[in-house]
């Protein structure tokens, strides 16, 4: 199946992509491969340790549990944890507590449930999770 094909199959529905990838590597190649095709495409990282979008920015990416009591009282903008890295991309980092602390699936779960109602999954043809 060509991608290109894609938002005529699945009309205008969001695209969800659960495959296991164990390197994020891949889910970065895939991300761009698909941006690139012109479907705008959202890449979650759900690592604690932020790996997903650091060679995708020049920059070091907040994670959106680190920002979290700000954006649910309105005092940062969803733009300070979805950050467009090229055209058709938007890269979000969930984060959870440090490494060998607590549960990371309790700060992917809130930071899709962020994701959901900021409108931020709507707004995208594909969404890739890199869990």
């Amino acid at each position: 199946m060509r991608f290109s094909s894609l938002p005529f199959l699945f009309g205008f529905l969001p695209i969800t992509l659960a495959i296991y990838f164990a390197v994020p590597l891949r889910w970065r190649n895939l991300a761009l491969l698909l941006a690139r095709r012109g479907l705008r495409t959202l890449l979650v990282g759900c690592d604690p340790k932020k790996d997903t979008a650091r060679l995708l920015s020049d920059r070091s990416l907040p994670a959106l549990m680190e920002k979290y009591e700000a954006l649910k009282s309105g005092a940062a903008a969803p733009e300070e944890v979805l950050f467009p890295v090229r055209e058709n991309l938007l890269v979000c980092e969930s984060g959870g507590p440090r490494p060998g602390v607590g549960c990371a699936g309790r700060g992917i779960l809130i930071a899709l449930e962020w994701l959901k109602k900021s409108g931020a999954l709507e707004r995208a043809d594909v969404i890739l999770y890199d869990v």
